[in-house]
C-alpha cells in the first residue's frame, strides 16, 4: 500500500558515511534502495545525485 504523504522531506548523505535501514516486512526498504539507485523513477519531488553518487 503506498501512502499518499511523503515519508522523507530531505535526506542527504555525506561522502563516506555508511547506512543501514531498517523496519518491518513491506516497510519499503527495498524501493528506498531502488530508488536511491534511480530505479525506478520517482512519482514526484526533487531528486538530486553527486556525479560520484555511487550506490552499493
Amino acid at each position: 500500500m503506498h501512502s499518499p504523504k511523503p515519508c522523507i522531506n530531505k535526506l542527504t548523505f555525506r561522502a563516506g558515511e555508511r547506512w543501514l535501514v531498517s523496519g518491518a516486512n513491506a516497510a519499503g526498504k527495498t524501493t528506498l534502495w531502488r530508488v536511491l539507485a534511480g530505479e525506478p523513477p520517482v512519482d514526484g519531488g526533487i531528486t538530486f545525485y553527486a556525479p560520484e553518487l555511487s550506490v552499493r
